[in-house]
């Protein structure tokens, strides 16, 4: 949502950069994983908002003032809490943000293991077996092959944004254009991963790697279909309809898993309370205000 926000107010849609600077609010304040994409995506709208209407383009308007400013006003709300928090703790969360992404010593993933999980997370929706994270260690199923293929469809973009841009289609070229831009600042953000790679911090770029197939599908189709009406009509109801049985199908298995998960937790949850009870009396039987717990691995997933 973010990325496709961001290309309509990099053509000059006011209402688009609005609601770009509160989806990309969003996504930045819920995960730090994010927050390299957002600012890069957001950013680079902002820029070419700024600087395409001046150019005249055709089907191109510019971002005036009045509408950066009302997003940036919303922005300005949306960041009050971080912005105070800052401005009373010492460090603020965002210079330690800032220490971890740029300052600090690099202490994450090797670019090649970076890469390997990129290519992987991006083509998951090529292969089998994509579940949903749960906080495990991230194991990769891919190989150098599906990180070629994630490779190869960013390296498609580029084409296509000119040939879009050729043909008048300004938001598919920037469109394409911003989610290179996606794709290539999510690969270089797991290298700022320290220690192993969660499931968790990684996923949503599979999001990503599905905009990356559907521009490319997406052109290929419309450009074999594009003097003949009849096969496109024929083509896109396929699609809703593949699309509709995928979805139906990944829903069902989606829920089966969440129920069996639920019935798990409450088998479960009878030993724990009793840890959890026992545990609560010795504290306050031996009066422990400041309790330092050591978990091992298998005892911290209770």
């Amino acid at each position: 949502a973010v990325i496709v926000l961001c290309a309509a107010a990099s053509l000059g849609d006011g209402a688009a950069l609005a609601a770009a600077v509160v989806f990309a609010s969003f996504v930045a304040q819920t995960s730090v994983s994010v927050v390299p994409v957002a600012l890069a995506v957001t950013g680079v709208a902002v820029g070419f908002g700024w600087a395409s209407g001046r150019a005249h383009s055709p089907g191109v308007s510019s971002l005036g003032g009045r509408r950066v400013l009302s997003a940036a006003l919303i922005g300005l709300v949306l960041w009050l809490p971080p912005m105070v928090e800052q401005a009373t703790a010492e460090p603020g969360n965002m210079t330690r943000l800032l220490q971890f992404f740029v300052s600090a010593p690099s202490r994450g993933q090797s670019w090649r293991d970076a890469v390997l999980a990129w290519g992987d997370v991006t083509t998951a929706l090529l292969r089998p077996g994509v579940e949903l994270p749960w906080g495990q260690a991230f194991e990769r199923r891919g190989s150098w092959g599906t990180t070629t293929i994630a490779v190869a469809q960013v390296a498609l973009l580029l084409p296509l944004a000119w040939w879009a841009r050729r043909r008048g289609q300004q938001a598919l070229a920037r469109l394409s254009l911003l989610t290179a831009l996606a794709s290539v600042v999510a690969c270089w953000s797991i290298t700022r991963i320290a220690g192993a790679i969660g499931d968790y911090q990684i996923f949503w770029m599979s999001a990503i790697g599905a905009l990356n197939l559907a521009l490319v599908a997406g052109t290929i189709a419309g450009g074999a279909t594009a003097d003949a009406p009849s096969r496109r009509r024929w083509l896109l109801g396929v699609m809703c309809v593949l699309l509709g049985l995928v979805t139906a199908a990944t829903a069902v298995r989606g829920l089966a898993g969440a129920l069996a998960y639920a019935v798990n937790q409450r088998d479960e949850e009878a030993p724990r309370r009793v840890v959890a009870e026992a545990t609560a009396e010795y504290l306050a039987r031996e009066r422990v205000t400041r309790p330092l717990f050591r978990l091992n691995a298998t005892s911290w997933l209770q």
